[in-house]
């Protein structure tokens, strides 16, 4: 059986088909479904930095996108791969190279034509390689004949050998100045620190609703945002929550003479999608005050911002929500915001921690983002 299903490999992974154990390749044939073999993996084989472990979990990946073009499944394989290794990172405290699993997610986004998501986890990839290669080398390096990084990137995305190397040089400048911290194991928080000029594909119209997080590095914003009274955490978390939105640009901390934007998101989404509704720009308030909601006085002066800056549609990120949302305490900011639609058509979505707290369990954060916005809209909040 096994040399019937290595016809459907490439010959260079024809080898690969012997590794997988007999109990797993038994399932693997038999089942439809990969949930059993996903526990079966995790149970078996966590010792993630071993070849041998590895090896057999990319078996199993491989076999999804050969032999029958179960690309998604492939995917979610090579998605628990990487949150075990951060497991395993978290807990003997040592960083390890992750690419194996990233690359393998880009790979199978090709397949399925998902521009957009691909190129993310491609640049994820490139940050594993670079931060592997450029500790081996003392300095910033990226090896371009090893490693599965660099021709893709310079083949099929056509990104400049000079674009490559200054994102090298970023990583691992960004690596040195952090890798005594735990917050180096997620190759996620180094793609927020990055420039977004590598974002020149667009989403298409089936990656509309992708959301693409790494629900480890979720967790562990969300716990470290609770010890961090200056509230910026809690701005990260909010721009990672944005960033997994297949269209959306995120930038930090803008100042000007007048005002000042926690978070600049630029909307990329196709018109056909009700968040393009939101308009090309929707600045972003984070507040991160535990004891208190956002009052309408904040409610009002982000308004402004908003009318003064010819922007659609804003989000306040907060975490207890808005006066008004939990009793009739105060000014009711919360209604305040159906008035400044109906009265202005500006859009003010509020996000608590709620609703984070939704997306850490499986929500997918563009549903409630459109859920807010129709609920705001057509001023209803009962469930459909």
């Amino acid at each position: 059986m096994r040399e019937e299903t290595k016809k459907y490999f490439p010959p260079q992974y024809q080898g690969i088909v012997d590794i997988i154990p007999k109990d797993i390749y038994q399932v693997l044939v038999n089942e439809r479904g990969n949930e059993n073999i996903i526990s079966m993996l995790k149970k078996a084989y966590r010792d993630v930095n071993e070849d041998l472990t590895r090896n057999i979990w990319e078996s199993v990946i491989l076999f999804y996108r050969y032999n029958e073009n179960r690309y998604f499944q492939a995917i979610n394989v090579a998605k628990e791969l990487y949150y075990t290794m951060i497991e395993y990172e978290e807990e003997k405290e040592e960083y390890i190279s992750k690419g194996m699993p990233l690359v393998w997610i880009r790979d199978n986004y090709i397949m399925l034509e998902s521009p957009f998501s691909a190129k993310k986890y491609m640049m994820l990839t490139l940050i594993e390689d670079a931060i592997r290669d450029s500790k081996e080398k003392g300095k910033a390096y990226l090896n371009t004949n090893q490693g599965g990084s660099y021709f893709r990137l310079s083949f099929y995305h056509g990104m400049s050998d000079n674009e490559i190397n200054r994102y090298v040089k970023e990583i691992f400048n960004i690596y040195l100045r952090n890798e005594k911290e735990s917050k180096v194991f997620y190759p996620d928080w180094f793609l927020l620190q990055l420039s977004n000029e590598w974002m020149i594909e667009y989403p298409a119209i089936k990656e509309h609703m992708y959301y693409e997080i790494n629900r480890e590095y979720l967790s562990f914003l969300i716990e470290e945002s609770k010890k961090d009274e200056r509230g910026k955490i809690f701005e990260e978390l909010s721009a990672y929550l944005l960033s997994g939105i297949p269209g959306f640009r995120t930038k930090h901390n803008l100042r000007t003479d007048t005002f000042q934007i926690d978070i600049l998101c630029e909307n990329n989404r196709s018109q056909i999608d009700p968040i393009s509704e939101l308009g090309l720009f929707i600045p972003c308030e984070c507040k991160n005050e535990t004891e208190k909601s956002v009052s309408l006085g904040s409610v009002a002066k982000f308004h402004s911002l908003l009318e003064s800056t010819k922007c659609k549609a804003g989000i306040v990120f907060s975490i207890n929500g808005l006066s008004g949302e939990k009793n009739e305490e105060e000014k009711f900011a919360a209604k305040e915001l159906i008035k400044i639609y109906q009265r202005s058509g500006i859009t003010i979505l509020n996000i608590t921690m709620v609703d984070i707290e939704l997306v850490q369990k499986g929500e997918n954060f563009i549903s409630i983002l459109k859920k807010k916005y129709k609920e705001l809209r057509f001023d209803y909040t009962k469930n459909e």
